[in-house]
């Protein structure tokens, strides 16, 4: 039998989160459990407030690093820079140009039209 005094409260969650998946059954929640040792409780909790019953899908580190070196030459081409010394700066490699690239426009079309005054 478990001693409950000796789990933590991550602990506690994780089994929690364990049993969800358990009762339903749903492959998506496989990982529920590990999120607890991501995210402290209260991020946590606005997590599930926030997106509750919707699937999501997490970006990998390379798809968030591409994005963050398009929105990184958008910056700097915006201020003046040409757009090959910035990529040469960033060390944008040749097998993540493509995705760099495209993430870019992207950025750009939504930065154009974004509104922050």
């Amino acid at each position: 039998m478990t001693n409950l005094s000796k789990l933590t409260e991550n602990d506690i969650l994780n089994i929690i989160l364990y049993g969800i998946y358990r009762l339903t059954q749903d492959p998506r929640y496989s990982t529920l459990g590990e999120l607890i040792y991501t995210l402290d409780k209260d991020n946590l909790y606005k997590l599930c407030s926030e997106f509750g019953g919707t699937v999501i899908k997490i970006p990998t580190l390379e798809e968030l690093r591409n994005a963050i070196k398009a929105f990184l030459i958008y910056q700097e081409v915006h201020e003046g820079k040409s757009f090959a010394k910035v990529c040469e700066e960033l060390e944008v490699v040749p097998s993540e140009r493509k995705d760099v690239l495209e993430l870019f426009g992207i950025l750009s079309e939504i930065l154009e039209g974004y509104e922050n005054d």
